[in-house]
């Protein structure tokens, strides 16, 4: 999600939106306007989600600290969370990222069409 497309959360709502823990009183208030999951199209102000693919995103939180992140997701059974950064601790944070996309767009008042069928969608779409 880019920054300008979300509508601002404060940190204390994401962590309820995503089942997490441990983020520190003082950072409640404190906004996001988008999520990463990738330190290569993080914006600043963003949310960084590390996934654990075949590669492990939490090894790239220093560099989305470097580029901005205003605040981490970070699994429980990760070591070495860093320091000075806002962090919500999450069970899973493939999951908490599946959570906090179901949460938001629940929020959002949408119209949702379903396109189904054999025949048809392909040619229909170009």
């Amino acid at each position: 999600m880019r920054g300008d497309w979300m509508i601002l959360r404060s940190l204390e709502r994401i962590q309820e939106m995503v089942s997490g823990e441990g983020l520190r009183s003082e950072f409640f208030s404190e906004k996001i306007a988008g999520v990463s999951i990738d330190t290569r199209s993080l914006i600043a102000g963003n949310l960084y989600i590390p996934i654990i693919r075949i590669d492990d995103g939490h090894k790239y939180a220093e560099d989305a600290i470097t580029k901005g992140a205003s605040a981490l997701l970070w699994q429980k059974d990760q070591p070495n969370p860093p320091q000075g950064i806002p962090i919500i601790f999450v069970e899973d944070t493939l999951i908490a990222l599946q959570s906090l996309a179901k949460a938001y767009r629940d929020q959002l008042n949408l119209i949702v069409i379903g396109i189904t069928g054999s025949n048809g969608k392909t040619t229909t779409k170009d």
